[in-house]
């Protein structure tokens, strides 16, 4: 966890340092909100091309139990993107009293890949192979083939995480914004993380104190297009 007072301190801090100006609560609260989505994406982009999950991702790596209904698996409402997945096969054992539990892993497919799947004989999902595919249908559900499965699956996933919030009241007497600690939401990240959150910070205020990898990994993106100037709303995948 990272204090978010302690870092609205440290970046007034900064910014009257450079010159930057001072910094609202209510901006400080926005800007953070963006920093925060876009570090969150940078960690994403590299735990896909390295196939890994990062430690910087740890806080949001989560597991949900999902019981079937109406053939779909509901995703949690925190998902943000997939990780793993596991089904779980009960067996009634004939000399034993208490049935055998298994989990085996499954694979996920895009809607293309799931078509040429189920036209092979050998690649095809197969309760009695142990061998399962995973689809995500709509925005918010997955379909888990064979279909003759019917029992739990365990989800493992990104989470989307709970962003930060300064809670304040103004002081009567010099129209301070004094921290209210019981209104304030602390960052979920590993405190190792704090530089970057300041890094981002610092930038999107138009103030460059140093260079880092969080910065031209943005400046980067700005500069191809690929990333807008601020972020629309998250999107699951």
């Amino acid at each position: 966890m990272i204090s978010v007072n302690e870092v609205y301190t440290m970046i007034n801090n900064l910014a009257r340092k450079t010159k930057g100006g001072y910094t609202s609560t209510d901006e400080f609260n926005l800007v953070s909100k963006l920093s925060e989505y876009v570090l969150y994406d940078y960690y994403l982009e590299s735990a896909e091309v390295s196939n890994r999950i990062s430690e910087a991702l740890r806080p949001f790596v989560k597991e949900a139990v999902i019981s079937q209904s109406g053939g779909l698996y509901a995703l949690p409402s925190d998902y943000q993107q997939k990780i793993s997945f596991e089904v779980q096969l009960i067996e009634n054992q004939p000399d034993c009293e208490t049935p055998s539990v298994e989990w085996c892993p499954g694979t996920f497919l895009d809607t293309h890949e799931d078509e040429l799947v189920q036209k092979s004989a050998i690649r095809r999902a197969s309760l009695d192979k142990k061998k399962f595919n995973g689809i995500f249908v709509q925005t918010d559900s997955l379909k888990v083939r064979p279909s003759s499965f019917t029992g739990r699956i365990s989800l493992k996933y990104y989470a989307q995480p709970v962003v930060a919030f300064r809670g304040y009241t103004v002081n009567p007497v010099n129209e301070d914004e004094d921290y209210d600690p019981g209104t304030s939401t602390d960052y979920s990240w590993n405190v190792l993380e704090q530089s970057n959150i300041i890094d981002l910070l610092l930038f999107y205020k138009g103030l460059s104190i140093r260079e880092s990898a969080i910065i031209n990994w943005v400046q980067a993106k700005k500069s191809s297009g690929v990333m807008p100037e601020s972020l629309q709303p998250f999107t699951k995948r």
